[in-house]
């Protein structure tokens, strides 16, 4: 787990894939009739994304100091 948090789970790591994702989706999502959010909502997904990743990592480094 630890090797995981040091070396996988990080911003530097995850977020160039979900940038990379995100921009590939981006047009046939605004396509998407049943889309049911403005595309604002989504063009701020990355950021709810990192957000999540930097919580959790702080979360998770925490129970592992607790071990």
């Amino acid at each position: 787990m630890r090797q995981h948090l040091m070396n996988a789970f990080t911003e530097k790591r995850i977020m160039p894939l979900v940038h990379r994702l995100h921009n590939e989706i981006r047009e046939d999502v605004n396509k998407d009739p049943y889309m049911k959010w403005p595309m604002d909502v989504f063009a701020g997904e990355p950021e709810r994304i990192r957000e999540y990743v930097v919580k959790r990592r702080e979360h998770l480094s925490e129970k592992l100091r607790q071990l």
